[in-house]
């Protein structure tokens, strides 16, 4: 958190890049994805898209101005952290375009996340939910969804050669059982243990239900409140969940902060039992707005010099 917003106090010195020394996030580079389409459980919906980060293309590459480290992605595999995003938008905003995803778009907040959980050593796994007009997570539908797509073998197998055939990494899986692009790879992983969810607005909503649904150890819920229903499952079997409202919407930072307050009270209520009351964490501060600086654009946006 204090790398990613470094810059809330102002401009900072833009640290020279040399070799494998480099600040976290410092300066916007591109992270190509892979798209992958899974075969849903309903046929009638539609396929589930997801992203992954195409690791035998990403390069600490920054811009023309400093020394561009050939240093690559290789995947530690921590864990997975599910990438959930806001209402309009899609996994595709997570991820650079790239031949493997042409589609994707690498929205400059979206990137950063990313680039901080890759040099975490955990797995990035954005997914796109199943509305395609409003693009609003319905957890009914789309719960059963991601459930599906984590112990789907194109999940587990496009993970597992991720970074280990030299270059031929993602294609768009769609299971059609043909050569080329959609051709289905081999190989067998395994869902690991260790799965955290981040989502903005529904998709921070969604990120704390699929912790009540025990999908995910842990959540990020940025710029949303949870309903009644969402708090009192969350009490059943609590879980590290991080709150980051924006102070300026009052109405919402209001409603996260009583939903806080009722976990850590049921906590308070159950004499402390396990970290019941330890695990909620309010940030009010991290959503709020950032200066416009050169630092700021340089941090953001892919190949921006202070020039």
């Amino acid at each position: 958190r204090d790398n990613y917003y470094s810059s809330r106090s102002g401009p900072t010195p833009q640290k020279q890049i040399v070799g494998d020394d480099h600040d976290n996030a410092a300066i916007a580079i591109e992270i190509p994805g892979v798209e992958l389409q899974i075969p849903p459980p309903n046929l009638n919906q539609p396929k589930i898209q997801i992203i992954l980060p195409d690791y035998d293309h990403a390069t600490l590459t920054t811009s023309s101005t400093i020394s561009q480290p050939k240093t690559s992605y290789k995947p530690k595999n921590k864990g997975w952290i599910l990438l959930l995003h806001a209402c309009t938008h899609s996994a595709l905003k997570f991820f650079s375009p790239s031949p493997n995803c042409p589609d994707c778009v690498g929205l400059s907040e979206e990137l950063r996340i990313v680039r901080l959980v890759m040099e975490m050593g955990y797995i990035p796994i954005a997914i796109s939910c199943a509305d395609e007009t409003r693009r609003c997570w319905a957890p009914p539908r789309d719960i059963p969804r991601i459930e599906y797509a984590l112990n789907h073998p194109l999940l587990l197998s496009g993970l597992s050669f991720h970074g280990d055939d030299g270059g031929d990494a993602g294609r768009d899986f769609d299971g059609d059982g043909g050569g080329g692009k959609n051709e289905k790879r081999g190989g067998g992983g395994e869902r690991p243990e260790r799965i955290f969810s981040i989502g903005a607005s529904s998709g921070g909503a969604l990120a704390a239900e699929l912790v009540t649904k025990q999908i995910s150890q842990a959540a990020i819920v940025m710029v949303m409140s949870l309903s009644d229903p969402v708090v009192k499952q969350m009490r059943k079997s609590p879980k590290p969940t991080y709150f980051a409202p924006m102070p300026r919407d009052k109405g919402t930072l209001q409603r996260v902060q009583r939903n806080v307050e009722a976990l850590r009270r049921h906590g308070d209520e159950n004499g402390g039992k396990g970290t019941a009351k330890s695990c909620y964490i309010l940030d009010n501060e991290s959503c709020d707005s950032l200066p416009l600086t050169p630092n700021y654009l340089v941090q953001r946006v892919p190949q921006m010099t202070r020039e």
